[in-house]
């Protein structure tokens, strides 16, 4: 198999783990505990989910610590604090008006990224954890809520004070009729409300009609320079950065790939491909890819004449 790295690997540890192929493809890196070189796979997450049995361990062999170091090389590394980008000073000011704020951007822009650094800083500021309520609706763990009346009565079970609830839905737009759900939860004046989602699905336009207005947006980018190389971590050889920022582009995970191109050309086609087949093509109904295709590498060819 030679195309991503991430099924390469995936491939590679079902010859060496006795576990289910959802179960890898839903593999978190904090179920691994490197010192102790142990897998666990919490009992939630296996098919028998008898609460009475234990979570399911496994030893890791030298096979398997070598895969996934080959899958995540820069988790050895020693772990660098988040860039705080130019939007976190934004979400900053909104912080006391009690809006709820939509944060979009092309995927993979550093979105998610925003919203934990920003729940960090809550967290430092002595907000309880129990007040900082966070949801991925990517993670499969949260398929059920995918439903607006259960995420409702999730959210709402958790709120059992008076103290002020910070409420984060990244990927809002896999939840269905996700505005509705927004804005009862808004309704409550100890309730802020942060929202991501992709530009496919939360167009200015659209997040206007869907939530009456209640809003604030704030528009992401991937890095720019400035933001580039505070990410590299040193200010040498700044011409030399420019030519790479220009070469291997502006999203932050480029950054962790050690300029190594193979790695970079996969992780830039996923998010082509992504953008492509998920948001443009089930969007707008294309049934003519090939023609699409044509037309996207024209305007690649003729960007800046």
């Amino acid at each position: 198999y030679k195309g991503s790295y991430s099924i390469r690997n995936a491939l590679k540890l079902v010859l060496h783990l006795p576990y289910r192929a959802e179960n890898i493809c839903g593999m978190k890196w904090e179920y691994i505990d490197f010192e102790k070189n142990i897998i666990t796979i919490p009992r939630n997450e296996m098919k028998i989910k008898d609460i009475n049995l234990q979570d399911f361990k496994l030893p890791m062999s030298k096979e398997v610590i070598n895969i996934l170091n080959e899958q995540n090389k820069h988790w050895f590394n020693e772990k660098k604090e988040y860039v705080k980008r130019g939007k976190f000073q934004i979400l900053l000011k909104y912080l006391p008006l009690k809006q709820v704020i939509t944060i979009t951007g092309i995927r993979r822009c550093g979105k998610s990224t925003l919203m934990n650094i920003f729940q960090d800083y809550l967290r430092e500021n002595d907000v309880d954890e129990s007040h900082i309520i966070s949801i991925n609706f990517e993670d499969y763990n949260y398929i059920d809520l995918t439903e607006p009346k259960a995420l409702h009565t999730y959210v709402q079970d958790k709120i059992v004070d008076s103290k002020m609830y910070y409420v984060f839905f990244d990927e809002i737009q896999n939840v269905k009729d996700f505005p509705r759900v927004v804005s009862s939860l808004n309704l409550k004046k100890n309730v802020d409300i942060y929202l991501t989602g992709s530009n496919a699905y939360m167009l200015s336009s659209e997040i206007a009609t869907l939530l009456s207005g209640r809003y604030v947006e704030i528009k992401m980018l991937p890095l720019s320079f400035k933001e580039f190389v505070e990410f590299i971590g040193d200010r040498k050889d700044l011409g030399k950065k420019y030519l790479d920022y220009l070469r291997y582009s502006s999203f932050p995970y480029t950054t962790m790939l050690e300029e190594n191109e193979e790695r970079i050309t996969e992780y830039l086609q996923g998010i082509y491909s992504t953008v492509m087949l998920k948001d443009i093509l089930s969007r707008k109904n294309v049934s003519d890819t090939m023609m699409l295709e044509s037309v996207i590498h024209f305007m690649f060819d003729n960007i800046g004449n």
